[in-house]
């Protein structure tokens, strides 16, 4: 698979499936709109983001080279997002990482998804640089 192809798969696979994983789980749970269970959600991305890191580069080691950059379009997302917050007169930039009610949604869809993206692309990093630390062997002389 292209590096092209590899990034773009990767992508919507870390962005759309942590997302819909999240929303079943509110729906199932009930889930209130309350600091603990946005930290709870946070925790959520961040452990989805690392699981799937780490899943996909110790089936698809290949997958490591082009997954390190899965980051850079949910982020991309997420200084777009931020930009026309600015742009709109709001000022409101917490909104983007703690939002609730309306704002919640921008939360939900933007920054919670580029979070997962980023370290699921943190877990491909590692798991790329071990892999060539130990295709490389021992070094003489250290």
């Amino acid at each position: 698979m292209s590096f092209k192809v590899g990034w773009a798969v990767q992508t919507l696979a870390m962005y759309l499936i942590p997302l819909a994983l999240a929303m079943i789980l509110a729906t199932w749970i009930n889930e209130p709109d309350t600091v603990t269970w946005e930290i709870a959600n946070y925790g959520f991305f961040v452990l989805a983001g690392l699981t799937f890191g780490l899943s996909v580069a110790g089936l698809l080691p290949a997958s490591a080279e082009s997954g390190r950059w899965v980051w850079t379009g949910p982020v991309g997302l997420l200084v777009l997002s931020a930009v026309m917050e600015i742009s709109g007169g709001r000022y409101d930039i917490i909104t983007l990482w703690f939002g609730s009610g309306e704002a919640g949604w921008v939360c939900l869809f933007v920054t919670w998804p580029a979070l997962a993206c980023c370290t699921y692309s943190a877990a491909m990093e590692w798991a790329r640089r071990r892999r060539n630390r130990s295709l490389a062997g021992p070094v003489d002389g250290v």
